[in-house]
């Protein structure tokens, strides 16, 4: 018995080791020279076992005709022990686990194959004479690998602990993967009497793409669900922190500030019974009353605590502003505390402190004039909305995103970078609002409004 065979499997390993690369781009390359000619020598020495292997098994196949029951079990395991190298040349290649290579291999896999089914698809209504077949597939594939790099490789970042809490949705996905492989090959390889109606065949090159789009969208969901839900807990773990920090401070600053309060009180009544001493003493009294009044001069630094009506935003305000005394920065901060009364304490501590730690950091920069390291603050109700507005000055460049117009970390980890804006936008995200940022980059002048509509 005669089959059908498509020798596009010849060209099977360079693609599929440019699509497995091609996902696992974002991954961190192991430094050094030796991984890399290791995975090199690797690759070609599996190319040319893979190469031997399809020839000899092809002549034996054509000597042998009792043989043709082994090709398709024998294609099978060929793939399976190519696969499992190829996540060993990725293991050797770039600083990931086990687990990760195998993941970034199978996505590879379905990209491949993912690209083959859109060109098999559209061949079967447009037939092509060789070579247009193949160069009409091999285009097809370098569109794909193009797209890939620009949406794919950014969004799908496999993660071990999420691997874990999703191995039923990880192993779903690989499953319907495997599936929609095993069958294109059934298909494929089908005995050269059996003709396939055409409505049959497009059919199932539309169910063999539309199943591998499917294992592949799967796993990227779960990368990006557990990356989100990675997101949320940090943010909320800092949220939280955050608000702790405010409220030991805000009671340390009222037990503070009730001392000091009783201090100078006990210094004034000094200060009153030296100016009433006898006249022999007035140049003591002279002496005295100075010192008097330099003590309450200092003392009064703790007494400036801002009194916005919101104890929260107190306590935030009077940090960052005794903060800023000590730094050399200008802190000028008009706040109606009343008109956020509807926010909770994290809340408030989300939006005024980060907003206030972005402001300080920014002026912090040492590439900054000292006449620029200024900040104002403005919090106020307008018709029913209560308004958050700062600015400050910066040095550098600043670039906004496209997607969420908040700025792009400059930072080398921007994994755990820029939270602080994040929580400010899903504060005012919960409640309907909208911010609002603008830098411009030749006043470098950095602003940003918080709109949020007051619950009725």
């Amino acid at each position: 018995m005669n089959f059908v065979v498509d020798y596009s499997f010849l060209s099977f390993p360079i693609e599929t080791l440019i699509a497995v690369l091609v996902v696992s781009s974002r991954s961190l390359l192991k430094a050094g020279w030796r991984p890399k000619l290791l995975a090199t020598v690797l690759f070609a020495s599996i190319v040319c076992a893979y190469f031997a292997v399809s020839i000899i098994g092809g002549a034996l196949v054509v000597s042998f005709e009792q043989l043709n029951s082994l090709v398709f079990p024998m294609r099978c395991l060929l793939y399976l022990v190519y696969a499992c190298l190829l996540a060993g040349i990725v293991r050797e290649l770039y600083d990931v686990s086990g687990i990760e290579a195998l993941l970034y291999t199978v996505m590879g896999y379905g990209l491949q194959h993912l690209g083959f089914a859109a060109a098999s698809a559209v061949q079967v209504f447009i037939p092509m004479p060789t070579p247009w077949d193949v160069i009409f597939r091999l285009c097809v594939l370098a569109g794909m690998y193009v797209f890939a790099v620009q949406y794919l490789a950014q969004r799908f970042h496999v993660q071990v602990e999420a691997v874990k809490q999703s191995v039923r949705w990880v192993a779903l996905s690989v499953f319907v993967l495997v599936c929609a492989i095993v069958f294109n090959m059934v298909l494929l390889m089908r005995p050269e009497h059996v003709v396939m109606p055409w409505q049959i065949d497009i059919a199932f090159r539309i169910l063999d793409f539309l199943c591998t789009l499917l294992g592949m969208a799967v796993l990227l969901l779960v990368s990006t669900r557990d990356r989100l839900i990675n997101d949320i807990d940090l943010l909320t773990q800092l949220n939280e922190a955050k608000m702790k920090h405010y409220n030991m401070s805000l009671e340390n600053m009222e037990l503070v500030n009730a001392k000091f309060h009783d201090v100078r009180k006990g210094l004034a009544s000094v200060r009153a019974q030296i100016q009433n001493l006898d006249g022999t003493h007035n140049q003591l009294s002279e002496v005295s009353t100075e010192s008097m009044r330099e003590l309450e001069n200092a003392i009064r630094v703790y007494d400036s605590i801002y009194q916005t009506g919101n104890d929260m935003i107190d306590a935030v305000l009077t940090e960052k502003s005794l903060y800023c005394s000590a730094h050399d920065i200008a802190l000028s901060a008009m706040v109606d505390g009343n008109g956020f009364s509807f926010l909770k304490p994290s809340e408030i501590t989300a939006l005024f402190g980060n907003i206030l730690d972005n402001a300080i950091e920014a002026v912090q920069n040492p590439h900054l004039p000292p006449a620029n390291r200024a900040i104002e603050l403005r919090a106020h109700v307008i018709n029913g909305y209560s308004i958050i507005e700062a600015s400050n000055f910066y040095a550098g460049e600043v670039q906004l995103s496209k997607d969420t117009g908040l700025p792009v970390s400059q930072k080398t980890n921007q994994r755990f970078h820029g939270f602080g804006m994040k929580s400010i936008a899903a504060v005012t995200h919960d409640y309907e609002g909208n911010v609002h940022v603008e830098a411009d980059n030749e006043t470098k002048v950095f602003e940003i409004r918080v709109v949020i509509p007051i619950p009725r």
